[in-house]
């Protein structure tokens, strides 16, 4: 008999055929769907789910996937009990109820662009363009995953999946200049896991459009009960998720972290941790490790937010 709270989600299974098409490592454990990404291993779903997993489990997820750390949430938390986030939006905002600052932006975004929902074969065939430029508006460690030939082979893999991926796009001028991606938990969650501006048409304000477009849809037409950005950065620079708190109503959603370390990591993770800002220094994901650690006990700032989004006043 399957444990309570312990039981796989009905989605679990696309995701699964999914990432196989995509040749990309996954693992089921406790009920909970896991990836691997640079040797960390988290759990993917709803932010709101609960994942149920003893240190044999996490283990046992460690090893599938050849992780050398597994990071999980098992439940909410207040702000000062811990620093792990989501930001999440769970009520649309008719356009009468945004701030007049706010709302002049959205209607010029709606004036000037065009929000669709993609297909897999269009953004197949189209998004690489806007993608790759999108690089252009970012400082320090960003960096591309694919060339277009492995973009073009990544997006065209979910065309039979339009259950559990959405693709959104701005268009201004009959081009492309937005891209949102969503992995979609029905009739749950929408998260979004890809965001790419053209930095040459953010005075269009794409960002503003898209958004106030995706809420409307997701939450008042089809009553999903939230939308989540992902989790609080650890290392990167990003402003998004200020840019959605400030303007649309999204909120931070505090969890319990509880991350499990492969041995001999962990000893050398928690003996080292008062150097880890020395540490990380040498490497970028030795830095997510040692801010993980630091979130785990509760004791890391907020990350710094320096990179632009969608228009000249996000």
């Amino acid at each position: 008999m399957t444990e309570p709270g312990r039981e796989a989600a009905p989605y679990i299974p696309r995701f699964q055929a999914l990432c196989d098409l995509r040749g990309e490592r996954h693992f089921v454990c406790g009920g909970s769907f896991f990836r691997v990404f640079s040797r960390v291993a988290r759990a993917i779903g709803p932010v709101a789910r609960d994942v149920m997993l003893r240190p044999s489990d996490a283990l046992e997820v460690a090893r599938a996937l050849g992780a050398w750390v597994v990071w999980w949430t098992s439940g909410p938390a207040e702000p000062q009990q811990s620093d792990w986030y989501a930001v999440v939006c769970r009520q649309f905002r008719p356009l009468e109820q945004v701030p007049s600052g706010d709302r002049r932006y959205i209607r010029r975004g709606l004036v000037n662009c065009e929000i669709r929902q993609l297909d897999a074969d269009y953004v197949s065939r189209h998004g690489y363009p806007c993608y790759i430029r999108s690089f252009t508006r970012y400082r320090g460690v960003a960096r591309t995953l694919w060339d277009e030939a492995a973009f073009r082979k990544y997006f065209l893999a979910a065309r039979d999946f339009a259950d559990i991926t959405h693709f959104w796009g701005a268009f201004a001028d009959g081009r492309l200049v937005a891209l949102l991606a969503n992995d979609v938990y029905e009739p749950m969650e929408v998260c979004g896991w890809m965001l790419r501006l053209d930095p040459e048409y953010l005075k269009l304000y794409p960002a503003y459009a898209l958004f106030h477009t995706l809420n409307q849809y997701y939450l008042d037409q089809k009553g999903f009960q939230l939308i989540n950005d992902g989790w609080r950065s650890l290392v990167h620079e990003t402003e998004v998720q200020t840019f959605l708190v400030k303007k649309f109503g999204f909120e931070r959603l505090h969890r319990r972290l509880e991350v499990y370390y492969r041995a001999p990591l962990g000893a050398l993770v928690r003996g080292t941790a008062w150097l880890g800002g020395g540490l990380g220094r040498l490497d970028q994901r030795l830095a997510a490790v040692y801010a993980l650690e630091r979130l785990r006990r509760g004791k890391v700032a907020p990350p710094r937010l320096t990179e632009e989004s969608g228009g000249s006043e996000a």
